[in-house]
Protein backbone atom coordinates (compact mmCIF):
# COMPACT_ATOMS: atom_id res chain seq x y z
CA UNK A 1 0.00 0.00 0.00
CA UNK A 2 0.95 3.54 -0.99
CA UNK A 3 0.59 6.91 0.00
CA UNK A 4 0.79 9.68 -1.99
CA UNK A 5 1.46 13.90 -1.39
CA UNK A 6 1.45 16.80 -3.59
CA UNK A 7 3.38 19.59 -3.11
CA UNK A 8 1.40 22.98 -2.21
CA UNK A 9 -0.76 24.29 -4.88
CA UNK A 10 -3.67 26.20 -5.52
CA UNK A 11 -6.38 24.18 -6.60
CA UNK A 12 -8.75 26.69 -6.59
CA UNK A 13 -7.04 27.97 -9.68
CA UNK A 14 -7.10 25.41 -11.53
CA UNK A 15 -9.69 24.28 -14.21
CA UNK A 16 -12.02 21.73 -13.60
CA UNK A 17 -10.47 19.22 -15.72
CA UNK A 18 -6.91 19.70 -14.28
CA UNK A 19 -8.63 18.80 -10.98
CA UNK A 20 -10.16 15.44 -12.36
CA UNK A 21 -6.37 14.40 -13.79
CA UNK A 22 -5.15 15.39 -9.97
CA UNK A 23 -7.64 13.01 -8.28
CA UNK A 24 -7.10 10.32 -10.52
CA UNK A 25 -3.32 10.93 -10.14
CA UNK A 26 -3.69 10.35 -6.32
CA UNK A 27 -5.33 7.15 -6.46
CA UNK A 28 -3.37 6.07 -9.45
CA UNK A 29 -0.27 5.96 -7.51
CA UNK A 30 -1.38 4.56 -4.26
CA UNK A 31 -1.70 1.33 -5.70
CA UNK A 32 0.69 -1.20 -6.09
CA UNK A 33 -0.92 -4.36 -7.25
CA UNK A 34 -2.85 -5.16 -10.75
CA UNK A 35 -1.60 -2.83 -14.04
CA UNK A 36 -0.18 0.31 -13.67
CA UNK A 37 -2.93 2.86 -14.15
CA UNK A 38 -2.82 4.81 -17.67
CA UNK A 39 0.10 7.76 -18.00
CA UNK A 40 2.18 5.68 -15.64
CA UNK A 41 5.00 3.95 -15.38
CA UNK A 42 5.97 0.61 -13.08
CA UNK A 43 9.23 0.52 -10.54
CA UNK A 44 9.86 -2.66 -8.93
CA UNK A 45 12.68 -4.45 -7.37
CA UNK A 46 14.16 -5.91 -4.27
CA UNK A 47 15.87 -4.21 -1.07
CA UNK A 48 19.44 -6.02 -1.38
CA UNK A 49 22.55 -5.82 1.31
CA UNK A 50 25.29 -4.68 -1.16
CA UNK A 51 28.10 -6.41 0.91
CA UNK A 52 26.45 -9.63 0.91
CA UNK A 53 24.08 -9.72 -2.19
CA UNK A 54 20.99 -10.94 0.38
CA UNK A 55 17.48 -9.73 0.72
CA UNK A 56 16.99 -7.21 3.10
CA UNK A 57 13.20 -6.88 4.52
CA UNK A 58 11.57 -3.85 4.21
CA UNK A 59 9.52 -4.16 7.93
CA UNK A 60 11.97 -2.09 9.54
CA UNK A 61 12.72 0.15 6.56
CA UNK A 62 11.52 3.49 5.35
CA UNK A 63 11.12 3.89 1.28
CA UNK A 64 9.98 7.25 -0.41
CA UNK A 65 9.34 7.48 -4.15
CA UNK A 66 9.55 11.08 -5.61
CA UNK A 67 8.36 12.48 -9.27
CA UNK A 68 9.93 16.12 -7.71
CA UNK A 69 8.92 17.73 -11.34
CA UNK A 70 5.78 16.75 -10.58
CA UNK A 71 5.82 17.39 -6.69
CA UNK A 72 4.63 13.30 -6.24
CA UNK A 73 5.84 11.54 -3.29
CA UNK A 74 5.17 8.15 -2.88
CA UNK A 75 5.63 6.29 0.17
CA UNK A 76 5.88 2.06 0.54
CA UNK A 77 4.18 0.51 3.06
CA UNK A 78 6.53 -1.27 5.13
CA UNK A 79 5.81 -4.93 5.17
CA UNK A 80 7.95 -8.19 5.65
CA UNK A 81 9.20 -8.75 2.12
CA UNK A 82 12.07 -7.29 0.50
CA UNK A 83 10.36 -7.18 -2.73
CA UNK A 84 8.56 -3.52 -3.40
CA UNK A 85 6.65 -2.66 -6.79
CA UNK A 86 4.90 0.80 -7.22
CA UNK A 87 3.43 3.39 -9.95
CA UNK A 88 4.37 6.29 -10.72
CA UNK A 89 3.62 9.53 -12.45
CA UNK A 90 6.79 10.34 -14.64
CA UNK A 91 9.70 8.92 -15.63
CA UNK A 92 12.21 10.50 -13.62
CA UNK A 93 12.15 8.59 -10.08
CA UNK A 94 14.07 9.80 -6.79
CA UNK A 95 14.39 6.96 -4.34
CA UNK A 96 14.77 7.52 -1.37
CA UNK A 97 15.31 4.26 1.82
CA UNK A 98 16.43 5.21 5.18
CA UNK A 99 17.12 2.29 8.29
CA UNK A 100 15.82 3.72 11.28
CA UNK A 101 17.90 1.10 13.13
CA UNK A 102 20.95 2.31 11.36
CA UNK A 103 21.70 -1.05 10.03
CA UNK A 104 22.24 0.57 6.45
CA UNK A 105 23.26 3.86 5.58
CA UNK A 106 20.63 6.11 3.74
CA UNK A 107 20.21 5.63 0.26
CA UNK A 108 19.12 8.33 -2.48
CA UNK A 109 19.25 7.97 -6.10
CA UNK A 110 17.83 9.20 -9.09
CA UNK A 111 16.92 7.13 -11.65
CA UNK A 112 15.01 6.92 -15.33
CA UNK A 113 12.57 4.39 -16.36
CA UNK A 114 12.68 3.92 -20.55
CA UNK A 115 9.40 2.73 -21.51
CA UNK A 116 6.30 1.19 -19.27
CA UNK A 117 8.56 -0.64 -16.37
CA UNK A 118 12.29 -0.95 -14.90
CA UNK A 119 12.97 -3.27 -12.67
CA UNK A 120 15.66 -1.60 -10.07
CA UNK A 121 16.92 -3.66 -7.05
CA UNK A 122 18.32 -0.83 -4.45
CA UNK A 123 21.59 -2.11 -3.03
CA UNK A 124 21.80 -1.00 0.60
CA UNK A 125 25.32 -0.11 2.52
CA UNK A 126 26.06 -1.32 5.42
CA UNK A 127 26.79 1.26 8.22
CA UNK A 128 29.46 -1.08 10.20
CA UNK A 129 27.89 0.31 13.40
CA UNK A 130 28.54 -1.53 16.62
CA UNK A 131 25.86 -3.05 18.43
CA UNK A 132 26.26 -1.75 22.25
CA UNK A 133 24.40 -3.06 24.98
CA UNK A 134 24.35 -3.87 28.98
CA UNK A 135 23.13 -3.02 31.78
CA UNK A 136 22.26 0.38 33.67
CA UNK A 137 23.18 -0.23 37.40
CA UNK A 138 24.41 2.02 40.63
CA UNK A 139 27.96 2.32 40.17
CA UNK A 140 28.44 1.84 44.53
CA UNK A 141 26.13 -1.22 44.68
CA UNK A 142 25.90 -2.72 41.06
CA UNK A 143 22.13 -2.91 41.63
CA UNK A 144 20.30 -2.59 38.52
CA UNK A 145 18.39 0.52 37.29
CA UNK A 146 14.64 -0.53 37.00
CA UNK A 147 12.82 1.96 35.08
CA UNK A 148 9.96 4.16 35.82
CA UNK A 149 6.81 3.80 33.57
CA UNK A 150 4.80 6.83 32.98
CA UNK A 151 1.75 7.31 30.37
CA UNK A 152 4.21 10.21 28.94
CA UNK A 153 7.77 9.88 27.57
CA UNK A 154 8.92 12.65 30.40
CA UNK A 155 7.40 11.13 32.96
CA UNK A 156 9.53 7.62 32.96
CA UNK A 157 13.49 7.55 32.98
CA UNK A 158 15.71 6.90 33.02
CA UNK A 159 16.45 7.68 29.48
CA UNK A 160 19.90 8.10 27.31
CA UNK A 161 21.29 9.58 24.50
CA UNK A 162 24.34 8.46 22.62
CA UNK A 163 25.95 10.97 20.41
CA UNK A 164 29.07 10.59 18.54
CA UNK A 165 31.71 13.32 19.84
CA UNK A 166 32.43 14.74 16.15
CA UNK A 167 28.05 15.69 16.19
CA UNK A 168 27.56 13.38 13.22
CA UNK A 169 25.41 11.17 15.30
CA UNK A 170 22.63 11.24 18.01
CA UNK A 171 20.61 8.21 19.02
CA UNK A 172 17.49 10.05 19.91
CA UNK A 173 15.71 8.36 23.39
CA UNK A 174 16.65 5.40 24.12
CA UNK A 175 15.12 4.11 27.30
CA UNK A 176 15.98 0.59 29.25
CA UNK A 177 13.69 -2.18 29.52
CA UNK A 178 12.06 -3.79 32.35
CA UNK A 179 15.24 -5.94 33.20
CA UNK A 180 17.50 -2.68 33.37
CA UNK A 181 18.72 -3.28 29.81
CA UNK A 182 19.48 -1.00 26.70
CA UNK A 183 20.77 -1.48 23.43
CA UNK A 184 21.47 0.41 20.77
CA UNK A 185 23.79 0.76 17.35
CA UNK A 186 26.74 3.70 17.50
CA UNK A 187 28.96 3.98 15.00
CA UNK A 188 32.88 3.42 15.70
CA UNK A 189 34.62 6.38 16.97
CA UNK A 190 34.42 8.22 20.69
CA UNK A 191 30.69 7.55 21.94
CA UNK A 192 29.24 10.10 24.49
CA UNK A 193 26.75 9.06 26.44
CA UNK A 194 24.27 11.23 28.26
CA UNK A 195 21.11 10.66 30.48
CA UNK A 196 17.72 12.09 31.01
CA UNK A 197 15.07 11.88 33.99
CA UNK A 198 18.10 10.48 35.95
CA UNK A 199 18.54 11.40 39.35
CA UNK A 200 22.52 10.49 38.99
CA UNK A 201 24.87 10.48 35.38
CA UNK A 202 27.31 7.44 34.08
CA UNK A 203 30.32 7.75 35.87
CA UNK A 204 32.10 7.11 32.51
CA UNK A 205 30.66 9.79 29.83
CA UNK A 206 32.74 8.76 26.91
CA UNK A 207 33.00 5.15 25.20
CA UNK A 208 35.61 4.87 22.88
CA UNK A 209 35.53 2.21 20.55
CA UNK A 210 37.71 3.86 17.24
CA UNK A 211 39.39 0.83 17.44
CA UNK A 212 37.08 -1.84 18.05
CA UNK A 213 36.50 -4.67 15.08
CA UNK A 214 33.63 -6.61 16.47
CA UNK A 215 29.48 -6.35 15.76
CA UNK A 216 28.67 -6.20 19.14
CA UNK A 217 30.27 -4.38 22.68
CA UNK A 218 28.97 -5.31 26.00
CA UNK A 219 28.91 -2.28 28.09
CA UNK A 220 27.39 -1.57 31.36
CA UNK A 221 26.56 2.32 32.44
CA UNK A 222 26.93 2.86 35.85
CA UNK A 223 25.29 5.41 37.36
CA UNK A 224 26.71 7.62 39.90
Amino acid sequence: MLTTSHSALSRSALPFTALVVLAVLSVGCGSSSGEAPEGHVTLEGRLVDAETGEAVSREGIFVHLFCDDLGVKNSIEREDTAAYRAFMPGETIRVRVFDPENRYQRFEETITVSGDARTFDIELQPTGFVTMHGQVVVGDTGELVIPERGEMLGDGGPFFNFSSETGSFRSGMISIDNSGSYAVKVPRGSIRIDSLNAPTSPAERVVDLTDYDGDTFEYDIQMK
